[in-house]
């Protein structure tokens, strides 16, 4: 769906929050242990998301929710998105070179 050389733009960096993330356009992009977690989050009228994918390992992580009332329910991100790439980092092994989202990602 979309060109490598646009996959990579949304893959890059483009704003920073030093010690905390890197923004690149659409997808957050976080240092989790020895691996980059590419994901974005949110919700509406109760309605949670949450998508990832650990770019090492190749491993996708999608959760949807519909436990919350106006914005009072599960956090997927804090609550469980984050502690599902821990474990997944844990127990699947690493790729010698990153597994791209779609397609390949140009250099």
């Amino acid at each position: 769906l979309l060109s490598g050389s646009v996959l990579n733009l949304a893959l890059h960096p483009h704003a920073v929050r030093p010690g905390e993330y890197e923004y690149g356009y659409g997808w957050v992009i976080s240092n989790v242990g020895d691996d980059t977690l590419v994901w974005h989050n949110g919700n509406w009228l109760g309605y949670n998301a949450f998508v990832g994918r650990l770019l090492r390992r190749g491993a996708n992580i999608i959760m949807l929710s519909n436990a919350g009332l106006d914005g009072q329910g599960i956090d997927l991100t804090a609550s469980l998105g984050f502690p599902v790439a821990n474990e997944l980092i844990r127990t699947l092994p690493t790729r010698a070179e990153p597994v791209p989202m779609a397609g390949r990602i140009a250099s």
